[in-house]
């Protein structure tokens, strides 16, 4: 049945995931060209990438975790058909997420039905199958990790003495997290310092009486404990971490300001959404986990059963729902700058914890019943009825004043009067447990499954391959190394990705600082904040946005810009109009500087010493170039920390030319000059991950056969 409710998402997923209203997805933005580029470099050079040159003029393709380069799953992605492969990556995520779940309901009620409902909520989470349909598929696999994250966590916890098992899991748990998607791992581990701290306070006020010598050993195995995840969390993800750490203090992004890192906070209003569904809306603010749900939760809270559980996760619900407000809440940006938090730039994403409490409250409900007899509470039923009351009323009577009809509101309002009677028909026993939950299921999934296909659509494989494309196919067809630029997103980056372009601008959450800066001044458009396209798109659609700013040809040509691409018509010197293909208008940029040029003290003119290079080997991570000396040689690729520069077989010294080029000085004769990328922070990062995570397998297979070492 799980698995049912998994494959709900994909029935019909013959192409790409899109939000069900939006006519972009990070699926084909970035993950999608990036899957494109690896299957590319293993099958043309047998090697995996560790730079890339698709967009922004070059960067370090295994500095950023979009490429998922270091995701044990992402790799089946390397050799299954696509896009098939990334809906059976996710389904088996999903899988994995609702299985994770039905184990931590278990530890919380040890009712099995209400631990397999449990399941089939988070597999149909609407938030889910929102940020599936924006295309953030490495967010929803490290999402899929978290209920078991949880449920070991919650072993950890629960251990009077120290022992190795349960924190070895939370570590791998927390670094596969991590691997998946590094920002995600962030929320959890705020999620593991409140839990920590709350048990922090427990063992403090029951150890007390006992003497302090009882509150110094609590606070050791917890403090141990802490020690040993984090640990092995931060050396399992090395692999992503040290080159991502490098990276991120050389992006546009460490110039963050708290505003920027509080971006995309939930609005108050918004709190309405928790029982009415927002149909067709933004994936970061939907936390609706459905109205049944709901009430199954607030049964929950007055279950009898689990008194400490049921707190904890109320707890955790509060705390998430607060988080997500963001800057709506005091000393919220002074948390925003401390290490590991500065990566929560989406504050509303704490929301899925929020829907994960809910999943397990209402489970507790449900387990509670099912039981017979059912317990009876006078604030309970009060509350249903004001609960089921309310929505009936509200929703029924904004069907009748409201034109359009607000289908939401109408929505809610008939599922909350249904779930309130079904909830007190299986109160006062006028239903049998197999039946009613037959139909509380029934609702359950109904209610889901429409929210489901509200929030995301498929765009077909040729449609989706059409955006771009003859513009893209008439570039293609031009001799010699060249990038293009678009300062209207007119060459989609999948279709450039397909048709071997290479992009001076790019959409990625990481850019290289300095490059960003010397772009600011060929294209012409300003930043005035933080953002992920470059360049920015300060307003309305990416075509027509900065149809007001020229851009700079000489600066552009200096990045190896021979072509210009814009749904608008283009006056700058330098740019001569070549053919309208369509609606875009494609420009010829007269003042191109090659790939490679030599440069004389004399005349830093790139096109008279273009003639001194000939192009012997272009490979993802590295290349080879015959040149003619004496002269600077430089290259219009970007001088990133861990490029290497051999010249006659002999290390040679490498300069950076205006900023971002690389480029090394020659003596006069023939000379063949090897560029080499190998990051030091990749490799050590990656023998790290490799050792700690054999090492935590070794570990969890020994404590298996001695469970109580400590």
């Amino acid at each position: 049945m799980i698995g049912m409710c998994a494959a709900s998402l994909f029935i019909g997923a013959d192409g790409f995931a899109y939000p069900f209203q939006g006519n972009y997805s990070d699926l084909t933005i970035s993950h999608h060209p990036n899957f494109m580029w690896i299957r590319e470099s293993l099958a043309r050079w047998g090697v995996v990438p560790l730079w890339s040159p698709l967009i922004l003029s070059g960067y370090p393709f295994s500095a950023n975790p979009l490429s998922s380069l270091f995701y044990p799953p992402a790799w089946l992605l390397w050799v299954l058909p696509l896009p098939f492969g990334y809906h059976l990556v996710s389904g088996l995520h999903l899988l994995l997420g609702g299985w994770g779940t039905a184990r931590l309901v278990r530890r919380t009620t040890a009712n099995p039905i209400a631990a397999w409902v449990g399941a089939c909520l988070f597999v149909l989470m609407p938030k889910v199958a929102a940020h599936i349909g924006a295309g953030h598929l490495t967010l929803v696999w490290a999402v899929c990790w978290t209920p078991w994250l949880m449920e070991w966590v919650e072993q950890a916890r629960g251990q009077a003495r120290f022992h190795w098992q349960p924190n070895l899991m939370v570590g791998m748990g927390l670094g596969l997290a991590a691997l998946a998607d590094v920002r995600w791992a962030a929320y959890c581990g705020l999620y593991m310092a409140v839990m920590y701290g709350w048990s922090a306070l427990q063992g403090i006020t029951s150890s007390r009486k006992a003497g302090g010598k009882a509150v110094l050993d609590a606070a050791w195995v917890l403090a141990k404990g802490a020690s040993v995840q984090v640990g092995l969390a931060a050396a399992a993800a090395a692999a992503v971490l040290l080159p991502l750490g490098e990276y991120s203090r050389l992006s546009t992004r460490a110039a963050m300001s708290g505003a920027d890192r509080l971006a995309f906070s939930l609005e108050p209003g918004r709190l309405l959404n928790l029982v009415v569904p927002n149909f067709g809306g933004y994936a970061e603010w939907i936390f609706y986990p459905g109205i049944m749900a709901v009430f199954l939760a607030w049964v929950g809270v007055f279950s009898q059963s689990n008194q400490r559980q049921k707190w904890i996760w109320a707890a955790v619900y509060v705390f998430a729902l607060m988080f997500s407000l963001g800057d709506r809440l005091p000393l919220a940006r002074v948390l925003g700058e401390l290490p590991g938090l500065n990566l929560l730039r989406v504050p509303a994403r704490a929301l899925f914890f929020a829907d994960l409490a809910v999943i397990v409250l209402a489970a507790i409900g449900l387990s509670g019943l099912l039981m017979e007899p059912p317990h009876k509470s006078r604030w309970l039923n009060l509350t249903l009825a004001a609960w089921g009351g309310t929505l009936g009323v509200f929703g029924l009577g904004m069907a009748a004043a409201v034109r359009p009809v607000p289908a939401a509101f109408v929505w809610a309002g008939v599922l909350g009067i249904v779930c309130a009677l079904l909830i007190f028909l299986r109160l006062y026993g006028k239903i049998r447990p197999l039946p009613w939950l037959g139909i509380v299921f029934l609702v359950i999934l109904g209610d889901l499954l429409l929210n489901q296909r509200s929030l995301m659509r498929y765009r077909t494989e040729i449609e989706v391959a059409r955006e771009g494309a003859a513009a893209a196919q008439y570039l293609a067809a031009k001799p010699g190394i060249f990038r293009i630029y678009s300062p209207s997103y007119s060459i989609p980056q999948h279709s450039a990705a397909a048709y071997r372009l290479e992009l001076a601008d790019g959409v990625d959450p990481l850019q290289w600082d300095a490059y960003a800066e010397f772009f600011d001044s060929a294209s012409g458009v300003p930043r005035s904040r933080y953002g992920v396209t470059l360049p920015p798109f300060a307003e309305g659609e990416p075509a027509a946005a900065n149809r007001f700013y020229t851009p700079n040809a000489e600066r552009l040509g200096r990045l190896n810009v021979r072509y210009v691409a814009a749904e608008y018509p283009l006056d700058a010197e330098g740019l001569i109009l070549d053919r309208v293909i369509g609606t875009t208008w494609i420009y010829e940029n007269t003042l191109a500087c090659p790939r490679a040029w030599v440069e004389s003290a004399e005349s830093p003119d790139c096109t008279a010493g273009s003639k001194a290079v000939r192009w012997v080997r272009r490979e993802p991570n590295q290349i080879w170039l015959e040149v003619q000396g004496p002269g600077l040689l430089v290259i219009s690729e970007m001088d990133y920390p861990g490029w290497q520069v051999i010249v006659d077989g002999a290390a040679a010294e490498e300069k950076t030319a205006e900023g971002v080029f690389r480029s090394v000085k020659l003596t006069s004769g023939t000379h063949t000059v090897q560029w080499v990328y190998r990051p030091t922070w990749v490799y050590a990062g990656g023998v790290i991950s490799i050792l700690s995570l054999a090492g935590a397998v070794f570990g969890l297979m020994v404590t298996r056969k001695e469970p109580g070492n400590g």
